[in-house]
């Protein structure tokens, strides 16, 4: 409808009404906003593009502890009572430069993409408070001018249970490390008059005994074999439990670590009237690279848990030479005809001190720690170990091991060894009860043996 003389007045109290809804609604919508703003749980703080309050809301004024002084047209900093602007105001002391504000608030100043979340201590320099604050700064435009919108958080809670965590932390941690010391250590103390009396017992069964003087002998170096190994399973464990026990990366003659296993294995086997069978070593490759030592401790392992939970049947230890994700492989597995596991023990056993039940530990004995330790060793070699075993049909325990063959001159540095320079004469800090029975061994030998004066401590 074209406007003309005649509706002019009506078209513009059209118009006029218009404008007026509009403004009725951004008015609305404005105190709808400061509604918001001045209720909101959180503190929000807008400031201008110099860093001055511009607004802040009520919880905002109670985040800056100011008491209900008007901070609007004050620095950020002021407004906190910040420590370092009593000095000479905030932005000019000695300290600001460090300030984790003043650098957030000058990023977003700088870049209308910057947003940031951040922690800082604040001190109220009133009343001696500290709170932690939680910042988010983020950058908003009124008409053409930049203006900031800051959140603040109070996380003084959150973080006074995160610095109890910590100091938890640290103490459980100083905790576990004396723990393994100790146990380290007790170890040491325990082994060293054990290994003498193992020593000893080995040497008085070469003398002439009665046969009821041999076994009890015979029982009671079993029972100190027992405790060393319980020994050196609660040390293996602490050590993989503080990630301290470490591989060798040597070479080393697997056919030769293999046939050793055998040779312990097949008369005590036979002992209990079982068959020990093995596969044909001569297949696999003779010298690779790794840790002998453990790797025999993983096979004594498994073997002895074979053993120990075997009565009748036989026992098969198979190793042989594979290949996964095209890597070379040696594979193990040691299978008997056992009493066997329920299905719901299987993955219980690789945890440590657990057994099948409690009557198989009365039973049978033992500390649970073999089967995780074996695990953990062989994890820590590059492999898996897994189980399978039913209920009265026996058990099957294997495990990979990545293949690592020995270089070209291994096998000419495991035989011939570099000569060492003679040691210059000194007297060893022996035991003594370590040094008596070298002694007696050596004159066992028919060696003329002289043991040095030992010093009195004072």
């Amino acid at each position: 409808m074209q406007m003309t003389e005649k509706n002019l007045p009506s078209q513009l109290a059209g118009v006029m009404n218009q404008i007026e809804e509009l403004e009725a609604q951004v008015q609305a919508g404005q105190e709808y906003m400061r509604a918001v703003f001045s209720a909101a749980k959180v503190g929000l703080c807008l400031l201008d593009a110099e860093g001055a309050v511009l607004a802040v809301n009520e919880m905002g004024r109670i985040l800056m502890q100011t008491d209900g002084q008007n901070v609007v047209g004050r620095q950020f900093g002021d407004a906190f009572c910040c420590e370092n602007s009593l000095e000479k105001g905030c932005g000019h002391g000695k300290n600001c430069r460090h300030c984790p504000v003043r650098r957030n608030i000058e990023a977003a100043l700088a870049d209308d993409d910057f947003t940031s979340e951040f922690s800082v201590q604040m001190k109220n320099a009133k009343t001696g408070d500290r709170l932690w604050l939680n910042l988010g700064v983020s950058q908003t435009r009124e008409g053409r001018d930049k203006q900031l919108i800051v959140t603040i958080v109070d996380v003084s809670v959150r973080k006074h249970y995160e610095q109890q965590l910590e100091r938890a932390k640290r103490a459980a941690e100083e905790a576990d490390e004396s723990k393994t010391q100790f146990i380290s250590i007790m170890s040491h103390e325990l082994r060293t008059p054990l290994n003498g009396i193992i020593g000893m017992m080995e040497l008085a069964g070469r003398e002439p005994l009665s046969e009821k003087q041999q076994k009890c002998l015979q029982n009671a170096k079993r029972s100190a074999d027992d405790l060393l190994h319980i020994l050196n399973d609660i040390l293996d464990f602490a050590k993989l439990e503080n990630d301290k026990l470490r591989l060798e990366e040597l070479d080393f003659d697997l056919l030769e670590s293999l046939q050793r296993i055998g040779e312990i294995y097949q008369p005590l086997v036979a002992a209990k009237g079982l068959k020990f069978v093995t596969t044909d070593f001569s297949t696999l490759p003779r010298f690779i690279r790794g840790d002998a030592l453990r790797l025999r401790q993983v096979l004594h392992n498994i073997l002895a848990n074979a053993l120990k939970f075997t009565e009748t049947g036989r026992i098969t230890m198979a190793v042989y030479q594979s290949v996964r994700h095209e890597q070379p492989t040696l594979e193990f597995s040691v299978e008997d005809t056992g009493i066997g596991v329920d299905a719901r023990m299987k993955n219980k056993l690789f945890s440590p001190f657990t057994q099948a039940d409690s009557s198989t530990t009365r039973l049978f004995g033992g500390t649970g720690l073999g089967l995780m330790i074996s695990r953990e060793l062989v994890e820590l070699m590059g492999g898996t170990m897994s189980l399978d075993s039913e209920l009265g049909r026996g058990t099957c325990v294997s495990f990979w091991i990545p293949l690592q063959k020995a270089d070209s001159a291994g096998q000419e540095r495991r035989i011939f060894l570099r000569p060492r320079k003679k040691p210059a004469d000194k007297q060893a800090d022996m035991d003594p009860r370590t040094e008596n029975l070298l002694h007696y061994c050596m004159q066992k030998l028919a060696e003329e043996v002289q043991l040095p004066p030992r010093e009195e401590s004072s």
